[in-house]
């Protein structure tokens, strides 16, 4: 079987996601890649971009347009990223996925939809649960809200509506290569030790 990952909830209990590799193989590769994200692309050069946050609610699988076509929308700006998991809140616990593009088939990211640029935004060819599977990080609202305030980046606690969220997205600034490095350091803080089967740690 496939191993697993154990994130603590923001109520204090704790998630279980299972992923595609070994977690310490999957955060030293992280650490790897968030050394070297620097020298890499972004969209907005036409290369692939080195990581991949999705803001959502834990478990939520996608509403009706995305489950037909296939492709999860997903963001390059884990600051816009944060602010569709705080709107997202209001329905179930808000999560913060974080998956680095070299874990997704070849040919999987493709551009964004008419607002791609307004939400930092790039398409993956996949449901939005089979992108959370491969993900290697998850943050809940609380810490990735925190790791933004770090680095200089303001969130509302609140979006209670789609106004509220397309208002916020407009205002929010693009982060920078640093702040983004900056938060993904801060995200492997947060991840836990692997939960192995019968839920006892090693």
């Amino acid at each position: 079987s496939l191993p697993q990952q154990v994130f603590r909830t923001a109520s204090g209990g704790a998630r279980v996601i299972t992923t595609a590799m070994p977690f310490a193989e999957g955060l030293g590769g992280m650490r790897t890649a968030i050394v070297s994200a620097a020298t890499k692309g972004t969209p907005a050069t036409g290369s692939r971009p080195q990581f991949l946050f999705r803001g959502t609610s834990v478990g939520y699988p996608g509403g009706p347009s995305v489950q037909k076509v296939g492709v999860t929308p997903v963001s390059t700006d884990p600051g816009k990223a944060t602010l569709f998991a705080i709107e997202s809140s209001q329905y179930g616990e808000g999560v913060l996925i974080i998956a680095r593009s070299s874990d997704l088939p070849a040919g999987s990211i493709g551009a964004g939809n008419v607002l791609g640029a307004l939400e930092s935004e790039v398409g993956v060819s996949m449901l939005p649960v089979e992108f959370a599977r491969r993900a290697r990080m998850s943050l809940t609202v609380e810490q990735a809200r925190t790791l933004l305030q770090q680095v200089g980046v303001e969130t509302p606690v609140m979006l209670a509506t789609k106004a509220q969220l397309d208002a916020a997205l407009r205002t929010a600034p693009a982060m920078t290569q640093q702040q983004i490095e900056t938060f993904l350091r801060g995200a492997l803080r947060f991840q836990k030790a692997p939960v192995p089967p019968g839920g006892k740690k090693p």
